[in-house]
């Protein structure tokens, strides 16, 4: 199973140096659920893969992509970019 469950200091602590190491960038990136749920429902996605790129202004956004059973992306369905970026409420 990828992924593990951390606790909420542990989040702190990681979310707290990447606002130090990157203080010009947004701390986080909002996505609706319905967008969540398309991705993973088209092509029969199984797992949800999150890439970290540079868009035009030059800042770190995440993209999002659905992958299947054996880990390989999904890229004939939808790609999700341009969530709602932040540095509100931070962990």
């Amino acid at each position: 199973m990828a992924g593990q469950k951390i606790t909420v200091a542990d989040a702190q602590v990681m979310t707290e140096k990447f606002r130090t190491s990157f203080p010009a960038n947004y701390a986080s990136a909002t996505f609706d659920k319905s967008f969540v749920e398309d991705i993973l429902n088209n092509q029969d996605g199984k797992k949800l893969r999150v890439y970290f790129g540079i868009d035009d202004t030059e800042l770190i956004t995440a993209i999002l992509i659905a992958t299947d059973g054996n880990n390989e992306d999904l890229t004939n369905g939808d790609i999700v970019e341009f969530g709602d970026h932040g540095n509100a409420n931070p962990l």
